[in-house]
């Protein structure tokens, strides 16, 4: 605005202000700064301009989060203060939301207590739960159970002040209902971290990450929170959740049993029907470590396969189940996860070389029909010798 300023005062402790011995005229209050943590007026973003005498609720303009806030024009007047209808200015004034009667004179009816401003403050939280029914989803189902007590960590940028000082962790826990919040806060990258030893996961040590804000279920997440922005999306759910565990090995003496471990060979987790088990879209996968080892955890129980992808130069020898299809366990007899269990020993054994080193059927039935082909051939051979000699 252009227009030159008459006074400047600051809200006290409780947000109150007052502007007093002033002249009739016509008027406007105007907040160059909102505050940092809550940037937005809570009214429509450019709402109406006429003031309209009401108290307790948000009289603030403002054409964007962030940006300066300023109040219709109020027209001062001798007689013309607010009533509520009967021509009583106090009750106007004085609501639940209202202090304007201990600040005004209420010997007269010259004055307006009626022009307040609310903001909206920036806010990060949601909730935290007990998924029963494995269903995921950005929040509880009906039968699904809160997780209350449990210590919510929230770290902001390291020079920005989220209250606690700057560069310095803010803590909350659940309420009974699973739920958290962090409010008045600046805009900036802020880590959100669930403490899984506290609260009801604490005391329940079937449970697991199951559904997490960002890609990676490690019970935290990242968000950039824009100015004025509430983002009352940062889910956390647990199940009664099981695994998988094995190793992949290489067996260097031809004995058919593992000897040096095979690092980062992929494998796949698969369904009891032998599909792809997905999650977020993307089929689940990983690969071994160093030690040859490899682990799907977090999984919802139930039967599953796991199929190895042959790694290049090497051929299969065997795999914990037995079965002819080496790369697949499983799929004879599924792989059972229960809750809070995780199987172990799901191995594959490898050699190396190349699958053309092993004949294909139709191979094995020519080496077969040549072995017969020389065998008879002997027996020929044998056959005319032992004529010659009789004559």
């Amino acid at each position: 605005t252009t227009d030159t300023p008459i006074a400047t005062i600051e809200t006290d402790l409780n947000g109150d202000y007052l502007f007093d011995e002033l002249i009739p005229g016509n008027y406007f209050v105007y907040i160059p700064e909102p505050p940092i943590g809550a940037p937005g007026s809570s009214t429509d973003i450019a709402s109406s301009s006429a003031d309209n005498q009401v108290d307790g609720d948000d009289n603030g303009q403002q054409t964007v989060s962030g940006d300066p806030v300023q109040s219709p024009v109020i027209v001062l007047g001798v007689g013309t203060e607010p009533t509520d209808g009967t021509g009583v200015t106090s009750e106007k004034e004085t609501g639940s939301n209202s202090t304007g009667l201990l600040q005004d004179n209420g010997n007269d009816a010259n004055g307006d207590m009626t022009v307040d401003f609310g903001f909206v403050p920036s806010s990060i939280g949601d909730t935290i739960w007990h998924d029963v029914d494995y269903s995921g989803g950005s929040g509880p189902n009906l039968g699904d159970i809160p997780l209350a007590n449990v210590t919510v960590t929230l770290t902001p940028p390291l020079d920005v002040d989220a209250g606690a000082g700057v560069g310095v962790a803010l803590t909350t826990t659940t309420d009974t209902d699973g739920n958290y919040l962090f409010e008045l806060l600046p805009p900036g990258e802020y880590t959100i971290t669930v403490d899984t030893s506290t609260g009801d996961i604490g005391s329940n040590s079937d449970l697991a990450i199951f559904v997490d804000p960002d890609v990676v279920k490690d019970s935290s997440s990242i968000y950039v929170l824009e100015s004025g922005e509430q983002n009352i999306e940062q889910d956390f759910a647990y199940a009664s959740l099981g695994g998988v565990s094995g190793n992949v090995s290489e067996d260097v003496d031809n004995d058919g049993i593992g000897d040096e471990p095979l690092a980062n060979v992929t494998l796949q987790l698969l369904d009891v029907t032998g599909q792809p088990v997905l999650d977020n879209g993307s089929p689940i996968t990983t690969t071994t470590d160093d030690d040859g080892n490899y682990s799907f955890m977090n999984l919802i129980p139930g039967a599953y396969q796991i199929a190895q992808i042959q790694p290049q130069g090497y051929i299969s020898v065997s795999d914990v189940d037995g079965n002819d299809q080496n790369n697949m366990i499983g799929d004879l007899t599924p792989i059972g996860v229960s809750a809070g269990n995780i199987v172990p020993a799901q191995d594959f054994v490898e050699r190396r070389g190349s699958p053309t080193d092993i004949p294909t059927l139709s191979e094995w039935a020519l080496i077969l029909l040549m072995m017969m082909l020389g065998l008879v051939g002997h027996r020929q051979s044998v056959s005319q010798k032992n004529k010659k000699r009789a004559f």
